[in-house]
């Protein structure tokens, strides 16, 4: 039992003597400023206790009334700097002048107080002037006058222009996602595309969600023109309908159709063919006067043939042309 109450004495002086020498922070009040061979000391109140000849570390306010933190480590004591919410004051008004010495009313958390600066020689001051000001320890020094008293408030953060709202026209390409034929017994299998002189066989594209087309022309843009691509086989006239069948699984049998234009193309065709006056509609508000189908789903009749997506993935491609 004594064995290990002796132990735990020897913790404990350990501990005693670990604290006496763990650094620690303390706040105190400068209560007078001193000078050796032009080296400045502090005498520092801390908690009703003088600390005299407390050396100071970097460019620390030594005006008596300023609140300072002090590093403790054991028995030794260094002033590392203010910790008063009052900024080290820049700028200041002269409120009377003495040959060379000047009494500046600069700003204080309590409304204000009055120090005593140093002026160069350059500079006559003026009762009234704003002037800028440095320190060299407890010295105020005047710098020159300013045009006008600075901001004490912080800067605002830099807020950044806005991004260009980006190009005034453009255009995009909407390929289609699948093709085929539809015949009076059904959709076939396949993605070839075929079509009948008395349009009950047509052929057809599919391009899922209409959003995939018209998405790319809403809000501030609007269509300007529209073209389709084709790889054309037939040797007839193109007859092309709209329709609004999103998918195969989708279609009708017949479907229903809207044809809305011929073109006398000498096969084999391949690229794109303006099909602008048949898909756009008059739009009052759109600057170019139109806007786009809202499902210009595309096929072909009148007994042309055309190359499937798994041909020529660009089969029935859609690309249109917008502008603000």
């Amino acid at each position: 039992m004594a064995e290990r109450t002796a132990a735990r004495s020897i913790v404990q002086r350990i501990k005693d003597e670990v604290a006496k020498v763990t650094p620690h922070m303390i706040t105190g009040l400068v209560t007078a400023t001193t000078f050796s061979a032009g080296v400045p000391s502090l005498t520092v109140n801390v908690n009703g206790m003088e600390l005299i000849n407390l050396p100071v570390a970097g460019n620390v306010p030594l005006v008596p009334g300023m609140k300072v933190s002090v590093l403790q480590i054991g028995t030794q004591y260094i002033v590392v700097g203010e910790q008063s919410e009052d900024a080290w004051p820049r700028q200041g008004t002269v409120s009377a002048t003495s040959g060379n010495t000047v009494s500046v009313q600069v700003p204080y958390s309590s409304g204000s107080r009055t120090v005593t600066a140093v002026r160069l020689g350059s500079y006559t001051p003026t009762v009234g002037d704003v002037v800028l000001l440095d320190w060299v320890y407890d010295q105020a020094v005047i710098l020159g006058k300013l045009s006008q008293a600075l901001s004490t408030s912080l800067t605002p953060p830099f807020v950044p222009p806005a991004p260009p709202s980006g190009p005034n026209s453009g255009s995009y390409v909407v390929q289609a996602l699948d093709s085929g034929t539809v015949t009076p017994a059904g959709v076939q299998p396949g993605k070839s595309m075929r079509s009948s002189a008395d349009e009950s066989t047509v052929g057809m594209w599919w391009y899922g969600p209409g959003s995939r087309i018209t998405g790319g022309v809403s809000g501030d843009r609007w269509p300007v023109s529209v073209e389709v691509y084709l790889d054309l086989k037939g040797d007839t006239n193109l007859v092309l309908f709209t329709h609004a069948y999103a998918t195969r699984e989708d279609t009708q049998v017949p479907p229903t159709v809207d044809n809305i234009g011929v073109w006398d193309l000498q096969p084999p065709f391949t690229g794109w063919l303006n099909i602008s006056g048949e898909v756009l509609t008059e739009a009052s508000g759109s600057p170019t006067g139109f806007d786009l189908l809202s499902y210009p789903y595309l096929g072909l009749s009148g007994g042309d043939t055309a190359a499937g997506v798994d041909v020529n993935p660009q089969s029935g491609a859609l690309r249109i042309t917008w502008t603000k």
